[in-house]
């Protein structure tokens, strides 16, 4: 084989392991902000409680793990595992009281400088998913 592809694949992999390496060890922070410009909302008719409830069960059902969790302030953040081929991404669910509606603030934040499509159809998954969750059990 040729010895420059040799260096330019080693140096590809090398480059992705430390990609790997940053995203895998990245975490999300109920004390962060979330971007007012990518939010969604989701309106619940149950308490903040509940609402937080049906949230931690839909996480440990889809595979997120728990990053972050503050009961009191009604928020947490969930961490999308990353793998070789995907950096994944970080989920802010802060839920705050509207006149007896409990409404679900979500915002996403890639963990490694990804495509702005790539972070939409994330984020319209996983709003989605939560929304039917919500709705099936309220």
């Amino acid at each position: 084989m040729n010895q420059d592809f040799i260096l330019t694949v080693t140096i590809a992999l090398a480059i992705g392991f430390i990609v790997y390496l940053i995203t895998a060890s990245k975490k999300g922070d109920t004390n962060d902000e979330l971007n007012e410009s990518n939010l969604l909302s989701i309106k619940a008719d149950a308490s903040p409680t509940e609402v937080l409830k049906i949230v931690l069960r839909f996480a440990n059902q889809s595979g997120f793990k728990i990053d972050s969790i503050d009961e009191e302030k009604f928020k947490v953040v969930l961490n999308e595992e990353s793998t070789f081929t995907k950096t994944g991404f970080i989920y802010y669910v802060y839920l705050r009281q509207d006149n007896g509606i409990t409404i679900i603030d979500l915002d996403v934040k890639s963990k490694y400088g990804m495509g702005i499509l790539q972070k939409k159809s994330s984020m319209e998954r996983f709003y989605n998913g939560l929304k039917a969750t919500i709705f099936a059990n309220t």
